[in-house]
């Protein structure tokens, strides 16, 4: 720990933001990728504000288009500084109430959480050093049994043409991120690719609800025995990154700070192959991929 440098995505908040500080804290240098270019900036400056002497580059990145992803990487590969980590961290965390599909045609949640990660990790492959470890932040939700509907990824139906529910499609993306996660421990050689659910951070999800729930989210929840605040989620996913039985060791589910089962799907080789096949269907940019 210490002198690495880091890159988060979805920075400028909750879980990313508390990644950044914990990470500057201990001397490693932090990029971040946001959305939106002011809010990188402000988030920057409060990081700096209390770890003056750390370094923080903010890049722009909108996960569910490939353009900008591409861009992103291009910056960085620019930039030309190794990265020693990448954490998959941004992503949709409440689906939609109806289907939004992106410009490209693609259902925004399952672009945010796994496409983009997928293209924006194998695009920086030539500046993660042969020690780097990128670590995806993934769900229970993807188990069989978890509450509420049952993980039902359709390779016919991938942009949920029929069926469409905000669960569904944050399920099958957390899934689909567990495929990611397999491929790029497959295609990154001695870099690492590891999956950890966080836990459920309740303020986190409050910004994306108003009302009722928002209240309840914001000042009920976060009592529950269940719930965790983003600090406490950010220090599970930096054991990930740091454990020293995790060196060698990649397509991996971690849950509270123990290397999990993964579901039967999320284990199944040929449905990551599978799933590659289709992303490049569905993004002709990641055509190609090995």
């Amino acid at each position: 720990m210490g002198d690495r440098t880091v890159l988060v995505t979805g920075g400028n908040r909750g879980i990313g933001y508390e990644l950044a500080a914990a990470l500057l804290a201990r001397g490693d240098r932090v990029v971040l990728t946001t959305r939106d270019a002011d809010r990188g900036d402000r988030a920057r400056r409060r990081l700096l504000a209390d770890h003056p002497t750390g370094e923080v580059t903010v890049r722009t990145c909108d996960l569910s288009d490939p353009a900008s992803v591409r861009r992103c990487a291009d910056a960085l590969l620019a930039d030309g500084r190794p990265l020693d980590g990448v954490i998959n961290n941004a992503g949709v965390l409440l689906a939609p109430p109806s289907r939004e599909l992106t410009p490209d045609g693609v259902e925004v949640t399952l672009a945010t959480n796994a496409l983009g990660p997928l293209l924006l990790v194998g695009a920086l492959a030539p500046m993660l050093r042969p020690a780097a470890r990128v670590v995806s932040l993934t769900s229970r939700l993807h188990l069989p049994g978890s509450r509420g509907e049952p993980v039902d990824f359709d390779f016919d139906d991938p942009n949920l043409d029929h069926g469409y529910t905000p669960e569904r499609s944050y399920k099958n993306s957390k899934l689909a991120l567990m495929w990611v996660s397999t491929l790029l421990d497959r295609r990154l050689g001695p870099v690492t690719s590891n999956t950890v659910c966080p836990g459920f951070v309740p303020r986190t999800a409050a910004r994306h609800t108003r009302g009722w729930l928002r209240f309840k989210l914001r000042w009920i929840v976060p009592r529950l025995p269940f719930a965790v605040t983003a600090e406490q989620a950010a220090a599970d996913v930096l054991w990930v990154l740091d454990a020293p039985e995790l060196a060698d060791r990649g397509d991996c589910f971690i849950a509270d700070r123990t290397i999990s089962e993964a579901s039967p799907q999320a284990r199944d080789s040929a449905l990551a192959d599978r799933f590659a096949t289709l992303a490049g269907e569905l993004w002709p940019q990641l055509g190609g991929e090995e």
